[in-house]
């Protein structure tokens, strides 16, 4: 039996300041994801006109703060109205994002990325503060797609252990990526077609896939840095000629289990290649190999960035749900459980501080954490 967790109505994301790591909701391993976009730019007191959706600080209600610019927001072209829950919003389009196949490259809603509030070591600020931040959780989204690429990592990585336990496996999933002949294929739904056909000639007994359109210039590869939380890729969306880095070379990683063929015979049977990367270590962190792959995978048009065969489909492996629990989260300094701060802007820095002197009067920050139990639902061919 396993366990897995995952945050529940998580609405927000955290950005962490005063030099410690950014959380991840639900990961042991945090430190390798952000949970927002950090913007180099001041904090706008008074939203842009259009946002219907804004909530004021209205008979007590919560006060939102933009923190983008303003201007830079304007600049994205193509305005349409959506109607949601009874308001409107403003989504600001960005053309062509039809050929912009991977992450970050589309639209962001009016609200995202504002602060909401502030979790905070009540004993001293500078112990540990990060911000809560509306999210739209969309890959598309150029400042909530990494909260979408840790959460889409963070359940894929439970599914994979919870089929490790549910059928008993000793051996954990092994990092693969599956490449077609050269300009056979250019579309998503052959890919994912074939490689699924493929995979299984090859041995595959359970897998989870997440396509790639891409791959980096091979003459441009080691010319692009790698940064602290980032990698090459996302530093390519950086550029303004990121098309010039890339090439288009559509294949598929797998994080799968079971007996491989020979490589050699597969590529001689199925004209498909395939390459083993757990010998540059890529799988030491599953949940940072999964966030790795999401960065850069084939969103535009794709519901299921992360795909789920064989073993690890929803016939074979069961999912029952447990009772939620709630979680604290503490200092990572003196211990002490974090909480909740309301947020003002002071008049004079334009910044955000706390709404009360004492911190010590502020609710304790829980988060509520559901669970499941893994489970062979129906009995599969597994080879020793």
């Amino acid at each position: 039996m396993v366990i897995g967790t995952g945050t529940a109505n998580a609405s927000y994301s955290g950005q962490v300041s005063g030099g410690q790591s950014p959380a991840v909701p639900g990961s042991s391993t945090s430190s390798s994801f952000p949970d927002s976009v950090v913007h180099p730019v001041p904090i706008v007191p008074v939203p842009p006109a259009g946002g219907g959706a804004i909530r004021q600080a209205q008979a007590g209600g919560p006060i939102w703060y933009p923190d983008y610019n303003s201007q830079q927001h304007d600049l994205l072209t193509s305005e349409r109205v959506l109607v949601s829950g009874g308001h409107t919003s403003s989504q600001k389009l960005t053309p062509g994002y039809g050929s912009r196949r991977i992450p970050k490259l589309g639209s962001r809603y009016h609200e995202c990325g504002w602060v909401l509030f502030m979790i905070a070591c009540p004993e001293d600020l500078n112990h540990y503060k990060r911000y809560a931040k509306e999210s739209c959780f969309r890959a598309a989204c150029p400042v909530c797609w990494p909260v979408w690429a840790a959460r889409e990592a963070i359940r894929a990585a439970e599914r994979i252990r919870g089929y490790k336990q549910a059928f008993e496996r000793y051996n954990d999933a092994r990092h693969f990526s599956f490449s077609p002949p050269p300009y056979s294929i250019d579309n998503l739904n052959d890919l994912m077609s074939e490689a699924r056909s493929v995979m299984k000639i090859a041995g595959v007994e359970a897998v989870a896939a997440i396509p790639h359109p891409y791959r980096l210039v091979s003459s441009n590869r080691d010319a692009i840095p790698t940064g602290s939380w980032t990698n090459r890729y996302v530093e390519v969306l950086e550029k303004g000629s990121w098309r010039d880095h890339v090439r288009m070379s559509p294949h598929v990683h797998a994080l799968a289990y079971g007996p491989l063929m020979d490589s050699k015979q597969f590529q001689k049977e199925t004209g498909w290649v395939y390459r083993n990367h757990d010998a540059n270590n890529h799988t030491r962190n599953l949940t940072s190999t999964l966030y790795y792959l999401l960065t850069h995978a084939w969103v535009s048009g794709n519901n299921m960035s992360v795909r789920y065969w064989f073993g690890l489909n929803n016939h074979t492996l069961g999912r029952i749900e447990l009772e939620p629990e709630y979680k604290t989260e503490t200092c990572p300094r003196c211990k002490s459980d974090c909480v909740d701060v309301d947020l003002k802007q002071d008049p004079d820095t334009l910044e955000l501080v706390p709404a009360v002197a004492d911190l010590h009067l502020c609710p304790v920050h829980r988060k509520k954490v559901r669970r499941w139990e893994y489970i062979e639902r129906l009995s599969i061919k597994r080879k020793s």
